[in-house]
């Protein structure tokens, strides 16, 4: 945390964006500060790949109905993005498309 004398007296460690509105949102989906430039990876993916790499090694899947979002991204894995009306849907006309 950053007190305001802190930020006042500068020289403190502080977020990137601290006050841009989208830095905040990405802060609050990956529960860290950004490093600039860096590709982010959301708390929620994380705990699936620290499930999936420890000494149980769980099966973990991610899920998202609000498209790529930050929160269920990890470095290992990558979220189903589904519908978020219908959930699951069928992909129609596969056949027509394999090659």
């Amino acid at each position: 945390p950053l007190t305001r004398e802190q930020f006042k007296r500068g020289g403190a460690r502080r977020c990137v964006g601290l006050f841009s509105h989208a830095d905040q949102r990405q802060a609050a989906q990956t529960l860290k500060c950004q490093t600039a430039g860096a590709s982010s990876r959301g708390a929620g993916g994380r705990i699936a790949d620290a499930l999936a790499e420890g000494s149980v090694k769980f099966e973990t899947t991610s899920f998202s109905v609000a498209g790529s979002a930050t929160w269920s991204q990890g470095f290992d894995t990558r979220p189903e993005v589904i519908d978020r009306r219908q959930g699951a849907v069928r992909l129609r006309g596969y056949d027509r498309l394999r090659t």
